[in-house]
Formats: structure tokens, sequence, C-alpha cells
């Protein structure tokens, strides 16, 4: 799931600045640029817990924490919003509730088994 979703955020995150943001995004680039980093890490998380390293578990826990951590912002950011409730948003806002939830079930899952690594 983590290698899927590492590859599947920078890709809606390179869709969203095309298809309704401005590129070059030059003073937006930090929040344009976690998806791509959260990416990284839970690629390189799931590379290294399929090679059995110690490490895997607790990189994949960063990952899916920032994931979590975006996702949240987000998601209630849209749904405070009424303005941001019709057209394409209105099809934007379910996507972004089920992210939030898988990344929510990812990093639970990364957690429970970086604790049973640790023991």
């Amino acid at each position: 799931m983590a290698l899927v979703f590492g590859v599947a955020v920078p890709l809606l995150q390179a869709g969203r600045v095309l298809l309704w943001g401005h590129w070059p995004p030059m003073r937006e680039v930090p929040i344009d640029l976690d998806g791509y980093l959260a990416g990284a890490i839970l690629v390189w998380g799931a590379v290294l817990v399929t090679r059995k390293a110690a490490a895997g578990p607790f990189l994949l826990s960063a990952g899916w924490g920032i994931c979590c951590g975006i996702l949240y912002r987000s998601f209630f950011e849209q749904l405070a919003d009424p303005a941001r409730h019709a057209g394409h948003e209105l099809l934007v806002m379910p996507v972004k509730g089920a992210l939030l939830l898988l990344a929510t079930v990812g990093l639970v899952g990364s957690v429970r088994s970086g604790f049973a690594v640790g023991r």
C-alpha cells in the first residue's frame, strides 16, 4: 500500500498543479513540494521494508505521518469552506477523505509494525 500511495500522491499533486495551479508556483513551493517529499519517503520506506531493514517501519511511519498531516489540513480546510463545495471541488473532497482514511490506516499499521520490530 505504501508503494502505491507513494507513487500516487506525487502524481496526484502534479495533476493538481497542472490542471488548477500555476507553474512554476514560486510563492507556494514548500506547499507544492510536500506531496513529493511524502511520496519519496513512503517509497523509500517500502523498499527498506521489503529488504527487511530495521529502519523500514519507522521510515514508513514518518511518510504516513506526513501524508496524514497534509491530507488532514487539505480535507478539513476544504470541508470548512462552503465556497469549495461545488463543481470539481465536490469530486475532489471525497477523494481527499478516502486518501486521509488510507493514510491513517497506513500510519497505524506502520507504527504497530515498528513496535513489533522494536521488541
